[in-house]
């Protein structure tokens, strides 16, 4: 009978590990994030000059680009530490920031894209 308590216990929900309710919380920010921009895409597209479905996979490939980019950074992270990798990305997003503000004619997809880049960099 302590046993069949013990693995209860062990088998909660509740009781994970600090690393799964951080993976969880930064979900929820995520997906808070996704419902703050989706209602203002309509007034995107208008800037954009752009049809309401090219702004939706615009905002979706920043989004996958993100997911991509920070499965490699972990890879960055176990082999050259956190601090080194978040140095790494704030790095590249001044440089893009630089280049951004020395060449003005960098277009919106690459923009989106490079901005997806640093973020998922900066990730860890």
């Amino acid at each position: 009978m302590k046993e069949e308590e013990a693995l209860k216990q062990r088998t909660s929900l509740l009781r994970q590990p600090k690393a799964v309710w951080a993976v969880a919380f930064a979900c929820v920010i995520s997906f808070m994030g996704i419902g703050l921009v989706d209602p203002i895409l309509p007034a995107i597209a208008s800037q954009l000059h752009a049809s309401p479905s090219q702004v939706s996979l615009l905002f979706t490939s920043y989004l996958l680009v993100t997911g991509f980019v920070m499965f490699f950074t972990a890879l960055f992270l176990v082999r050259i530490g956190a601090k080194w990798t978040l140095l790494l990305g704030h790095l590249y997003y001044c440089l893009f920031c630089f280049r951004r503000y020395l060449f003005n004619n960098f277009g919106m997809i690459n923009t989106v894209l490079t901005k997806a880049v640093c973020d998922g960099l900066s990730a860890c």
